[in-house]
């Protein structure tokens, strides 16, 4: 019985760990990786110009 126990909540579990963390310390959710895309602008945006230009899309960009 533990198994099926084990197999049917184990996803769950830290979707409602992280959810206990965040009602205890009144925080809000930031998505994780953010630090990456600030890290090197250039080759993020380079990248992602590529992404779209794959599926099909032109692209202009210029600096904001």
């Amino acid at each position: 019985m533990t198994f099926y126990r084990a197999k049917m909540f184990g996803p769950t579990i830290p979707k409602m760990t992280a959810a206990w963390h965040m009602l205890r310390n009144a925080n809000e959710w930031k998505e994780p990786g953010g630090f990456f895309d600030h890290a090197d602008s250039t080759k993020t945006a380079n990248r992602l110009v590529r992404s779209l230009q794959n599926i099909g899309y032109q692209v202009i960009i210029s600096p904001a």
